[in-house]
């Protein structure tokens, strides 16, 4: 019987300290910046985990810092679902779970917008209301985009600020994660 030599590298587990943005759409995409401690030996085995969503592969910015995709995640329960998020250095050998979660959401049901008529070459208020409390960052008409303000999120009505740029029909699109898009569904 012959023993070969092995040699292991032992390393502290990675930590995740901070994490953004912290929401993004079920359709996956959203591009998450990790930054934590320990992560500068892991630049061939990044992965994140989603929790039930599953695990990607991650990418390392700079030694205390990397980036993830999110997959998508499908639900039918609500429009919101918290996933564990955690990071792993070794391929998925070990995980270190993040201290805050990943929220899966679908983008609200609109109820109304108004108004309905814009002057091109303006910036307008263009007041939505939705069928629930809404959680949105950013909001676009046309090819144009706008600043979300909250003015009653428990009645799911917010305030797009933004500047209508071209005549004709033009779709209100919003995000959850700021980096996406997503046609509002109108009732």
């Amino acid at each position: 019987v012959s023993i070969s030599e092995a040699t292991y590298e032992f390393l502290p587990q990675a930590v995740p300290l901070f994490i953004e943005p912290l929401q993004g759409s079920v359709g996956g995409g959203t591009v998450l910046t990790i930054r934590g401690t320990h992560l500068e030996h892991a630049h061939r085995r990044l992965l994140c985990r989603f929790g039930q969503a599953g695990s990607v592969q991650a990418e390392a910015i700079s030694n205390d810092t990397i980036t993830c995709v999110s997959p998508p995640f499908s639900t039918t329960s609500s429009s919101r679902t918290n996933v564990h998020l955690s990071i792993s250095t070794n391929g998925g050998g070990d995980w270190a779970p993040a201290s805050t979660s990943f929220e899966y959401q679908t983008i609200p049901m609109l109820k109304s917008a108004e108004p309905t008529t814009l002057t091109l070459d303006t910036t307008v208020e263009l007041k939505l209301q939705f069928y629930e409390n809404v959680s949105l960052l950013a909001c676009r008409l046309g090819t144009s985009v706008g600043t979300i303000a909250i003015d009653d999120m428990s009645e799911g009505l917010i305030t797009c600020l933004v500047s209508c740029q071209r005549s004709g029909n033009s779709v209100i699109e919003l995000s959850i994660d700021g980096q996406q898009f997503e046609s509002t569904r109108q009732s």
